[in-house]
């Protein structure tokens, strides 16, 4: 199977951002153990509360497939764009446990 682009949108807590991507970084590096620097993180909007972000995975699918159903539980969609890249939404307002680092999924 080849890679794609894989991102989501997450809103982290202003006074967390820190803490947060700590946390992100520790988890998404144990789901893809073997890849070094598995994601990339790009700021896209500062508000009063929190900051929007793109986190942005190169994988497979299947490899996608289990990372999304961990993070986002059962709730999600694969959405592909024209730019080959493949945007991640959540369809419910499930919940996942907080110690899975999950944020806020909005649709880019």
């Amino acid at each position: 199977m080849s890679e794609k682009n894989f991102f989501f949108i997450i809103a982290i807590p202003k006074d967390e951002i820190i803490e947060y991507t700590t946390k992100l970084n520790s988890y998404i590096s144990r789901v893809f153990p073997g890849k070094k620097n598995p994601f990339t993180l790009k700021p896209l909007e500062i508000g009063d509360e929190d900051a929007l972000a793109k986190v942005t995975i190169r994988t497979t699918e299947a490899e996608m497939t289990d990372f999304a159903r961990r993070f986002f539980g059962s709730g999600y969609e694969f959405i592909e764009r024209e730019d080959g890249e493949v945007e991640i939404i959540r369809t419910t307002g499930e919940e996942t446990p907080q110690d899975e680092g999950n944020g806020d999924v909005i649709k880019h």
